[in-house]
């Protein structure tokens, strides 16, 4: 698993989930996508990344966690 990094966390940001899927998982993270609207647990994993998506599967917003 790369590092809880920012600059890769950021790198999501932009990119359709399936593809920043791809690219999380293939780097051995744990992915949890979501809408702005979905309820979300209050666990804290440092093996996964949050990936926030608009209604056209485009990530807005990722986060360790």
């Amino acid at each position: 698993m790369i590092p809880p990094d920012d600059s890769f966390v950021d790198s999501l940001v932009g990119r359709t989930l399936d593809e920043a899927t791809r690219i999380a998982t293939g780097a051995g993270w744990l992915v949890r996508p979501y809408t702005p609207d979905s309820m979300l647990t209050m666990d804290y994993r440092e093996s996964r990344v949050n990936l926030e998506h608009d209604d056209d599967g485009i990530v807005t917003r990722a986060w360790v966690g």
